[in-house]
């Protein structure tokens, strides 16, 4: 069992209409650290950001997306050292997207640092959209999955939803948890992704956050929000605690293992049908046995090994029939 502590930070500032964009950067300089102050009363393992937190206030509109992309904040740099420190007092991985300007290049990046501060890796946005590459945004080229503590992890950035190869990939990867900094809700996409890939979902954007399960339910919504103590602006906390101990199956050549396994472990394991969906759901909830202990014991495979498996037959039989 991976008894995992989840926490959204969702946070905005008032910023006047024309607001200085060097001044909305350091108020939202300012008001990450606070909030990163502020979260340490929820111990928790994992902290993630709005996509562009740096940069909010600053609109993407025709008119002015290059004014955006020209206040990407230079990598390495202040803020995410500061941001660094923050991690290391908390214990914690924090999750911080920002416009970062590396060699030259502005990406949509989301930085991960670990618990003692050091930058585990760095998702650039893979799927930028078309304004923001015209604008002048690189798009990344490499899937976001990271190797924690907690397990392995993936990340997508907004308009990354909107594509199956990313979550194809992080599914491949064994993501355990998904975290997707976005400017929009995402509505069913989440809980698609979570019961196709077999992953958690976890959204945050300046206003609201949504910790989604792999069976699809949505286990917490951000909560009514707090005044920010130093700035007239607010954050939304979205908290759960999460096991990720956990894989997704497919039914065939599944169901009377898993029902075995149900009677050998009882309490100690959960095992959800998702019915219409085609997808079984195994969780481990002992300490001293592993999903991926259960797994090798009982010969499962995870859904989309099982998939490409079946994908790869596919094909050989083309092409064995192809040779005839």
């Amino acid at each position: 069992m991976k008894l995992t502590r989840v926490l959204v930070a969702s946070c905005y500032l008032n910023h006047e209409r024309d607001v200085d964009p060097a001044r909305a950067i350091e108020l939202n300089r300012q008001m990450v650290l606070e909030v990163l102050d502020l979260a340490a009363e929820f111990k928790p393992d994992f902290v993630l950001f709005a996509e562009e937190v740096l940069q909010q206030g600053l609109a993407w509109s025709s008119g002015d997306t290059p004014k955006v992309v020209k206040w990407a904040e230079p990598v390495p740099g202040k803020f995410l050292d500061q941001v660094a420190e923050k991690a290391k007092a908390l214990k914690s991985h924090v999750i911080v997207p920002f416009l970062s300007k590396e060699d030259g290049l502005v990406y949509n990046t989301a930085f991960i640092l670990d618990r003692k501060g050091h930058r585990l890796g760095a998702y650039r946005k893979y799927h930028a959209t078309g304004y923001e590459i015209e604008a002048g945004v690189t798009p990344g080229d490499e899937f976001g999955i990271f190797q924690t503590d907690r397990g392995p992890i993936g990340c997508a950035i907004c308009f990354d939803l909107n594509y199956p190869d990313i979550g194809v990939a992080l599914a491949r990867a064994d993501a355990r948890c998904v975290f997707w900094p976005t400017m929009w809700n995402g509505g069913k996409r989440l809980a698609a992704w979570a019961m196709d890939y077999g992953f958690f979902m976890v959204r945050c954007h300046a206003g609201a956050g949504q910790i989604v399960g792999p069976v699809g339910e949505t286990l917490a919504d951000a909560d009514k929000g707090h005044d920010l103590k130093t700035f007239s602006g607010k954050v939304f906390w979205t908290f759960a605690e999460v096991n990720l101990d956990g894989r997704t199956y497919h039914p065939d050549f599944h169901w009377a293992k898993l029902k075995k396994i149900q009677e050998k472990y009882g309490d100690g394991v959960l095992v959800s049908n998702m019915g219409d969906e085609g997808n079984i759901r195994l969780e481990s909830r002992m300490k001293d046995m592993t999903i991926e202990q259960i797994q090798e014991q009982y010969e499962l495979k995870p859904m989309w090994k099982y998939l490409d498996e079946a994908a790869c037959i596919r094909q050989h039989a083309l092409w064995e029939r192809k040779k005839k």
